[in-house]
């Protein structure tokens, strides 16, 4: 019996397009490869035959497909990450919708800058471990 499509997409939706913008700075472009990921699983789902766990073959597919976007990423250095972390504490208390949503941006901005000081592979499995809490089994596997 294969997965159901629907079902997967609510299970897995959020997921794909959080591992593509952790990995890709360029909006537009994790955006592109979170599509192509949907693509892939919708194009081979006749194809899943139960080998591995359904997760780990969507993981498999997403890292196949995000990595090939995330090839042309730069590694963002010490220097860049220096400015973010010298800033002082930010009060949340008081602040209006817009400045909210500002702070949420330069604060994911941040982090996933700091993810860019790893290598492609070591990004992945960083987001996996810690981002997605699999099992370093599952993660060998993917």
């Amino acid at each position: 019996m294969q997965p159901d499509l629907k079902e997967i997409v609510e299970q897995y939706g959020v997921m794909v397009s959080s591992i593509a913008h952790r990995m890709i700075q360029n909006k537009e472009i994790a955006k592109e490869a979170a599509q192509e990921v949907w693509y892939e699983i919708i194009k081979s789902i006749d194809s899943f035959n139960g080998e591995s766990g359904l997760s780990t073959w969507i993981y498999t597919i997403c890292k196949r497909t995000i990595l090939r976007y995330a090839r042309n990423e730069r590694i963002a250095t010490m220097n860049e990450l220096r400015e973010f972390r010298e800033l002082p504490a930010i009060d949340y208390n008081g602040q209006d919708r817009d400045e909210q949503e500002w702070i949420k941006a330069c604060c994911d901005w941040c982090l996933t800058a700091q993810n860019h000081c790893l290598t492609n592979d070591a990004r992945l499995i960083f987001i996996f471990k810690i981002n997605l809490n699999l099992p370093y089994k599952q993660i060998s596997e993917i």
